[in-house]
């Protein structure tokens, strides 16, 4: 009785000792919505900013940060969830006046990492001042690498 009930439950489909053809699905990559929280071409004076790309994960490295940008860099949030959210800071090279300007123009995460698209350039000429664009954003909390592009 056992061994015809077994061969029923096999034939039947209701024990699998193949793969499972469901984990065969492949990921497709997603946009990513972010909110910024700086964007613009803020003087450099005597404070020394370096170019960078950098994710901010905690509170700590976040206000440190702010302490560096000090006040010529216009935020609309300074106060960040770190357990919800994560910082994406890009800051350009220094540049000779204040039309310069540098843009996150998308966030795709993929399977393995997270990428971050940019872009770069200029209109208008502004005023003459050594100056660095940048962008920073928030976006939900992510254990992936981020790589910039």
């Amino acid at each position: 009785m056992k061994k015809i009930f077994l061969i029923a439950i096999l034939s039947m489909g209701l024990i699998n000792c193949g793969s499972d053809d469901n984990n065969n699905e492949s990921f497709t990559p997603q946009n990513i919505d972010f909110t910024t929280i700086g964007q613009g071409a803020a003087i450099v004076n005597l404070m020394t900013v370096e170019q960078q790309n950098t994710v901010i994960t905690n509170s700590t490295d976040w206000n440190q940060l702010l302490e560096l940008l000090n006040q010529d860099w216009s935020f609309f949030e300074t106060d960040i969830d770190f357990d919800t959210f994560q910082v994406i800071v890009s800051i350009d090279e220094e540049r000779g006046h204040t039309g310069h300007w540098l843009e996150i123009n998308e966030i795709i995460e993929n399977e393995n990492n997270n990428t971050v698209t940019l872009s770069t350039g200029e209109y208008d000429s502004g005023y003459t001042a050594i100056c660095r664009p940048y962008h920073i954003v928030k976006i939900p909390k992510s254990d992936k690498p981020v790589i910039f592009e």
